[in-house]
């Protein structure tokens, strides 16, 4: 049910009289009015668009959004809670989920990895419908803080030792490095551009180490 249902009949009054503007337009049009008299009757028109926008999206944000993200929640306590922690941020069974965004992944990438689970590992994975996996991802947006949720973790300088003796020969980072100074990538991609599917910016089993983490509810 759209979030404006307890108001239709007003929405479509006011719809109906921008209708009744966009008409005289034309017959303004049609009448060879002055240039100008015309786009002050456009300025109107988009005006009162705007302003019926508005109203559906303060409906929307009010109503289907807070629902979705009702539904989503309890989604998740039955079904996905046991892997990846009661607040989403990982357990032994499932990666933290409360940077997914922020990370760089789209709402596209992280529906897949819902619904199909993640490729080419033994992880099962069978959600159930659509419809249910949207009000999912509308309360792990509500886990997502921003930058400040990411913190980085490990030894960066045994990594800068780790990269220097094994992918600087090809890899080229921070003004020194192989071959691949343009931005290509090693499976002959670009940067921006995954090489495989399941390359798509998050991690796999247990947190991992290619991102924020990957769904699997």
């Amino acid at each position: 049910m759209p979030g404006y249902s307890n108001h239709k009949p007003h929405v479509q009054r006011r719809l109906h009289r921008i209708e009744g503007q966009v008409r005289g337009l034309q017959k303004m049009v049609e009448d060879d009015r002055y240039c100008i008299d015309v786009l002050t009757q456009v300025s109107a028109v988009k005006a009162a668009l705007e302003s019926v926008a508005l109203l559906l999206l303060a409906d929307h944000t009010e109503h289907c959004v807070t629902e979705a993200i009702r539904a989503g929640t309890a989604t998740y306590q039955a079904r996905c809670a046991s892997c990846h922690g009661a607040d989403g941020k990982g357990a032994a069974g499932g990666s933290d989920l409360t940077g997914l965004w922020t990370a760089g992944a789209t709402d596209q990438q992280i529906f897949v990895t819902v619904r199909r689970g993640l490729t080419n590992t033994i992880k099962p994975h069978s959600f159930g419908p659509d419809g249910e996996i949207w009000p999912l991802l509308a309360y792990l947006r509500t886990l997502d803080a921003g930058p400040a949720a990411v913190k980085p973790s490990g030894d960066a300088a045994r990594g800068l030792t780790v990269f220097a003796a094994n992918c600087s020969s090809c890899h080229y980072v921070n003004g020194s490095g192989g071959r691949l100074d343009r931005g290509e990538r090693a499976g002959g991609g670009r940067r921006g551009q995954p090489d495989r599917p399941d390359d798509a910016g998050y991690a796999g089993e247990g947190g991992g180490d290619r991102g924020a983490g990957a769904v699997a509810g």
